[in-house]
């Protein structure tokens, strides 16, 4: 089911990943199916992975606060906070309102690390 904003785009050749790996780079939501891709309306500004992740590390060990501390009261794993922390993975938006709860983040730090 099509959402509001989205369009179909098919494509002739077999590699539905290279269209697909273009459209998201290109900023756009995107589902591939069988035989055509459904892009969505263009992604808000994406963060910045190294700016984020120094920012939720640099404010976590300014409160004196562990990973493993975070984990507990987040809820998620202590390997999930180090890979958010070392900028291999970028938290959903709202576990990063939580981080940022806990830590004490502004929003326009958060701002500051988008693209």
């Amino acid at each position: 089911m099509l959402e509001p904003g989205m369009k179909i785009k098919t494509f002739s050749t077999t590699r539905v990943s290279d269209y697909l790996n273009w459209i998201r780079e290109e900023g756009y939501h995107a589902k591939a199916y069988t035989n055509y891709i459904v892009v969505g309306d263009k992604i808000k500004k994406r963060f910045d992975k190294e700016t984020l992740s120094k920012t939720m590390r640099t404010a976590r060990k300014k409160k004196g606060i562990t990973r493993e501390q975070i984990a507990e009261r987040m809820g998620v794993c202590k390997d999930t906070v180090r890979d958010w922390e070392l900028g291999r993975r970028t938290p959903q938006l709202f576990n990063l309102e939580r981080y940022c709860r806990i830590t004490g983040i502004t929003e326009e730090e958060i701002e500051q690390c988008k693209r």
